[in-house]
């Protein structure tokens, strides 16, 4: 999706080897329209479902 220009990540187009921050801005462009996604947190391993919503909000 990168190579594709349909990641934006703090208003910029973003490679795959960008790095996410807490606090970055993430739209993403599919069929459906455009997603937006805030980082609160990286997490430290794997998470659960069920913890996800401790780690980014969508607008």
């Amino acid at each position: 999706m990168c190579n594709k220009n349909l990641i934006k990540l703090n208003g910029r187009y973003a490679k795959a080897s960008k790095t996410v921050n807490p606090g970055d801005l993430i739209e993403i462009e599919t069929v459906k329209g455009i997603r937006k996604i805030k980082v609160l947190q990286i997490p430290q391993g794997n998470i659960g479902k069920d913890e996800t919503e401790l780690y980014y909000e969508e607008y």
